[in-house]
């Protein structure tokens, strides 16, 4: 009866062994760093030149609202080229009609540099109380 005991403790013992190594959550067949998947709803938030289609790939597009009421926008982008990228981006802000509610004629263009295989998160707010939609313009940066 006690070896019946300590078999059957053994086999369950064993089991729930297995059982933790097949659940390690690590998966050593793909990338560490993965290419992400173009999101359709980034896609639309986001102007690009020929020449950057392949350093600016929008993969994530998300907005909420800052503490004061403002809208905040993020768009996340990986770089597919086989290099470096040093671009320079702005952003216009629409209202719920879809109107241009920023200035063109003042708009302000930001460096960002982005390594080859990577990805970078852009996080802006909106500088008007009635933006409510971002849409990123990106460039080559010329110097």
């Amino acid at each position: 009866m006690k070896t019946h005991l300590s078999l059957a403790a053994f086999a369950a013992f064993s089991a729930a062994l297995l059982a933790g190594c097949g659940s390690s959550g690590v998966n050593a067949a793909t990338s560490a760093t993965p290419e992400g998947k173009p999101n359709p709803e980034a896609l639309s938030h986001v102007i690009t030149d020929n020449d950057v289609a392949d350093a600016v790939v929008p993969i994530f597009y998300n907005k909420g609202k800052t503490d004061t009421g403002f809208t905040m926008a993020q768009l996340q982008v990986q770089n597919r080229s086989g290099s470096a990228a040093r671009l320079v981006y702005s952003v216009e802000w629409f209202d719920t009609k879809g109107m241009l509610c920023t200035s063109t004629a003042g708009k302000q263009w930001k460096p960002l540099s982005i390594p080859a295989g990577k990805e970078e998160t852009l996080q802006v707010v909106s500088p008007v109380p009635n933006g409510v939609d971002a849409k990123f313009h990106f460039m080559l940066a010329t110097r």
